[in-house]
């Protein structure tokens, strides 16, 4: 094209729309660095033959290597539960997370337990572990040492072995270390997620990390916390609920967290807990039916709760084992609150009633 002509074609274009280019151009943020990624789908229904179609993964860990910053990974609806770990290796970047959309399927440390024709099981795995019968956790009592609902463990023959009229179906033990790792890592968003079954924290985040956002999550049934935090991890949670772990949310070290519209309830120790210089910004929160301490605030934690209730404790011994942070406390009580705790806000309330008027059910 001649210089002519050039100059002939910018004297065409109106000056407005040279005005808007210029703003697209040199905006922050701008457009192209805010196109939407790919959409990377897993579904493990997809059993071979034939394979899968193209962008669709059998398994978490084939699809998460495939992630890049302002990718999609599309748990497909109905799929699960997932038995593996979902740990995702790629940070995101401010204008590009990484998202995860687990539309509601289960992430799980749980397998399934088979047992002989005589009712028993020989286990691999080590105690403590966590049972589950048809999606509800078998605790052990604490004035008998031994697990509820009509099984029995030996420690002596690692067996478990049903009683007469037990049924064999539903079974699950926790086997692998956790549900969903977070490990150095920023800029990723999880939605509507459950993890459970692990031996150790269902969301477990570590090392260095900011802008982790967990929206609509849930913690169960997990061997250690439903959701846990450590180092200098950065968090946000909108939306979650947390029961049936031997700890509900327990955060330490400099790890910081706001949390929003969270029940935490019916774990077998702690319910809600900061330690060391952790941070928690809480707003509309409740906490109820743990079976050590309701909430936990040690060190030099910096605290604000804004319409966040917990409630009275309504164990007066201990309901059930516990074996993490817990496993040594004999007497229930409703809150353990250090005299060095920061408060940068509001203070919880503490109702006289024992739980909710509206409890959800697990």
């Amino acid at each position: 094209m001649s210089p002519s002509c050039v100059q002939s074609t910018r004297s065409t274009l109106p000056a407005t729309l040279l005005t808007l280019l210029a703003a697209i151009a040199f905006a922050p943020g701008n457009l192209a660095a805010q196109t939407p990624g790919n959409r990377v789908v897993v579904d493990q229904r997809s059993s071979p033959p034939p394979p899968p179609p193209p962008g669709t993964y059998r398994t978490l860990a084939a699809a998460t290597a495939k992630l890049r910053p302002g990718d999609t990974l599309w748990i497909a609806p109905d799929s699960g539960p997932y038995r593996e770990i979902l740990y995702i290796k790629t940070n995101g970047n401010p204008n590009a997370p990484v998202t995860i959309e687990g539309n509601g399927n289960e992430i799980t440390g749980f397998d399934t337990l088979a047992f002989s024709e005589q009712g028993s099981a020989t286990l691999t795995t080590d105690y403590p572990f966590v049972l589950r019968h048809h999606g509800k956790r078998i605790p052990e009592d604490a004035a008998t040492g031994k697990f509820t609902a009509g099984i029995t463990w030996n420690p002596d023959a690692k067996t478990l072995t049903l009683a007469p009229d037990t049924s064999p179906e539903g079974w699950e033990i926790s086997t692998r270390p956790f549900a969903v790792r977070i490990n150095n890592a920023s800029h990723h968003t999880y939605k509507n997620l459950i993890a459970t079954g692990s031996r150790n924290d269902g969301f477990n985040l570590h090392g260095t990390g900011s802008n982790l956002l967990f929206e609509n999550i849930t913690g169960a049934q997990n061997l250690d916390e439903g959701f846990s935090a450590h180092e200098t991890i950065d968090a946000e949670i909108r939306g979650g609920r947390f029961y049936e772990n031997d700890n509900g949310l327990f955060n330490v070290q400099q790890s910081k967290l706001r949390l929003t519209d969270a029940d935490l309830y019916n774990n077998l120790g702690l319910g809600l807990a900061f330690n060391g210089d952790a941070t928690i910004e809480a707003r509309k929160v409740r906490v109820w039916g743990n079976g050590a301490v309701q909430l936990l605030l040690n060190g030099t934690v910096n605290a604000a709760f804004e319409n966040t209730v917990i409630h009275r404790q309504s164990h007066t011994t201990r309901p059930w084992l516990s074996y993490m942070e817990m496993k040594n406390r004999t007497t229930p009580t409703t809150s353990v609150i250090a005299k060095t705790v920061i408060w940068t806000g509001a203070k919880p309330t503490f109702a006289d009633t024992t739980a909710p008027a509206n409890t959800p059910t697990p």
